[in-house]
C-alpha cells in the first residue's frame, strides 16, 4: 500500500479512505463532504481479509495485540482516530478502499446482523467504487490523451519549423550559386534562356543543359532549382568528368550515393556523358522509375522511392551524343527538354555589367577597392569571339587588372601582353 502523510482528519465520523487517490472522505453534520490527506496502516487490509464480512473490529485487534505483536500499528490507528472498525472495498481487481466507523460512546461489541450489514453496504459501495474509478480513469485518460495531442501538435509545429528553417537554408545557398550566374540579363539570348529555365523547371521531367565551355552550368541550375517544387530541398552537384563517380558503387552506396545526397532535391549531373555506361543506364533506370532500387539509408524512416529533381548538363546536342556511342540511348530517351545556353558572343549586351561585376571583385581582391572599365576596353571586347565564354572573359579581365598601372581598364590592358605591369608606373588613372 501507498501510505500517504497528511494531517488528521476529523475524529468520531464515519470515513472513507480511497486507496488510489491516498485520500479520505468525510462528512460533517452539516452534510458538507470534506476531503483530506490520509493514510492506512500498511497490514490493514490484511486483518480486514481474515475477518467476517472483511471487518476487522477494534476489540478483536485488542485481543490480539499480544500474541501477534504485527496488530499493535493498526489498533493504535484505530484508537487514535476513534474507530471501532475497519471494513475493506473491493472491485473484481482487488481492494479500493475501506470504510472506518466511529467508535462513539458505544462500549457493546458490533453484532452479526450488523457486520453483515455492513458487508452488505460494503459490496455497494465497492461498487461504486469501481465505476467512480472507471469514470476517474476515463477522464484521466482523456486529459492525458489531450496533453499528449497537445504535445504533438508542438512537436509538429516545431518540426515544421524546423522544415522551413532547413529549407531556407538550401535555398540560400541555392542562391549564392545563382549569383554567379553571369550577371547581365539584358540580350534577347539571356532573356529568353532565363524564360525557358523557368518553364522547363516547372515540369516533372529531366532537364538538359546543352554547356559551351566556359559557361557557369551550375548557377543556370541553380536558377532552375529554384523555380521548380523541390526549391526547398538540397541542391546536388555532380560531375561526371570526375573519375571518382565512374564507379556504380559509389551511386549504390546507402550513405554517401550523389542520388541519396539529392532525396527531396535536385540532383545536377554535369558531363553526363562522360560516365560509364552502367552508371548511365543506372541513372536512366531510376529516372524512369524512382522506385526501381530499394533505398534503406539510416537516416530515411523506412524504405521509400526517390524524390529528386534532374538536370542534366552535356556539352552537345543528345542525338549527336547517341550517335557518337558517348551517350546511352536509355539515358537519352529518359530526359526531358533541351535548353542551350547562349555562349557569351551572343550576349555582347550584357558584357558591361558582366565586366563591371568581375572588376569590382578582382578589384577588390587584389588592390583592395574596384577597378573601372573604359569605354575603348568594351568597344573592344564586343568584337571577341570568346571561344571559352565566361571563364576566357574572366581570365582576360584578371590579367588586365594585373597590368594596368591605372583605376580604369582600357584596351591596350586587354590586348597587350607587353603593357606595364601595376605599380610601376606612377598610379595615376589615365583618362
Amino acid at each position: 500500500l501507498v501510505q500517504v502523510p497528511g494531517p488528521v482528519h476529523r475524529q468520531h465520523v464515519a470515513a472513507l479512505y480511497r486507496l488510489e487517490r491516498g485520500d479520505v472522505l468525510t462528512v460533517d453534520r452539516a452534510g458538507y463532504l470534506h476531503e483530506a490527506i490520509g493514510s492506512l496502516p500498511a497490514e490493514l487490509l490484511g486483518f480486514c481479509d481474515a475477518e467476517p464480512q472483511q471487518t476487522f473490529r477494534l476489540e478483536v485487534a485488542r485481543a490480539l495485540q499480544v500474541r501477534r505483536p504485527e496488530v499493535r500499528g493498526s489498533l493504535a490507528w484505530m484508537e487514535a482516530h476513534g474507530y471501532a472498525s475497519a471494513t475493506a472495498l473491493r472491485d473484481e481487481e482487488g481492494p479500493v478502499g475501506v470504510l472506518a466507523l466511529p467508535r462513539g460512546k458505544r462500549r457493546a461489541a458490533l453484532t452479526l446482523q450488523e457486520a453483515q450489514a455492513l458487508g452488505r453496504l460494503t459490496e455497494r459501495l465497492g461498487a461504486v467504487f469501481a465505476l467512480s474509478s472507471a469514470m476517474a480513469g476515463a477522464r484521466q485518460r482523456q486529459l492525458d490523451a489531450e496533453a499528449e495531442g497537445r504535445r504533438l501538435v508542438d512537436a509538429l509545429a516545431q518540426a515544421r519549423n524546423a522544415l522551413a528553417r532547413q529549407g531556407e537554408r538550401h535555398a540560400i545557398a541555392a542562391r549564392r550559386l545563382v549569383h554567379r550566374a553571369p550577371v547581365g540579363r539584358y540580350s534577347p539570348a539571356s532573356r529568353l534562356t532565363a524564360q525557358r529555365l523557368e518553364e522547363a523547371a516547372r515540369t516533372p521531367a529531366p532537364l538538359v543543359l546543352v554547356v559551351p565551355p566556359g559557361v557557369p552550368a551550375e548557377s543556370f541550375a541553380a536558377a532552375a532549382h529554384l523555380q521548380g517544387e523541390r526549391r526547398e530541398g538540397p541542391f546536388v552537384v555532380i560531375d561526371g568528368a570526375d573519375a571518382r563517380e565512374h564507379p556504380l558503387t559509389r551511386w549504390l552506396d546507402q550513405v554517401t550515393s550523389p542520388l541519396l545526397l539529392a532525396h527531396q532535391g535536385t540532383l545536377v549531373l554535369l558531363d553526363a556523358a562522360a560516365l560509364p555506361e552502367d552508371v548511365q543506364r543506372f541513372v536512366a533506370r531510376l529516372v524512369v522509375d524512382p522506385g526501381a532500387h530499394d533505398w534503406r539509408a539510416p537516416w530515411l524512416d523506412a524504405p521509400e522511392s526517390l524524390d529528386v529533381g534532374w538536370v542534366v548538363g552535356v556539352r552537345e546536342d543528345v542525338a549527336t551524343l547517341v550517335a557518337s556511342g558517348r551517350l546511352t540511348r536509355e539515358l537519352a530517351e529518359a530526359l526531358g527538354e533541351t535548353v542551350a545556353l547562349p555562349p557569351l558572343a551572343d550576349r555582347p549586351e550584357d558584357l558591361r555589367s558582366l565586366c563591371l561585376d568581375h572588376l569590382t571583385r578582382l578589384g577588390m581582391a587584389l588592390r583592395g577597392r574596384p577597378v573601372g572599365l573604359g569605354d575603348d576596353a568594351l568597344a573592344w571586347l564586343v568584337e571577341q569571339p570568346f571561344p571559352v565564354n565566361d571563364q576566357q572573359l574572366e581570365v582576360m579581365l584578371y590579367e588586365a587588372v594585373v597590368r594596368c598601372p591605372g583605376e580604369v581598364i582600357r584596351a591596350a590592358d586587354l590586348r597587350s601582353p607587353t603593357a606595364t605591369p601595376a605599380g610601376a608606373g606612377s598610379g595615376a588613372a589615365r583618362a
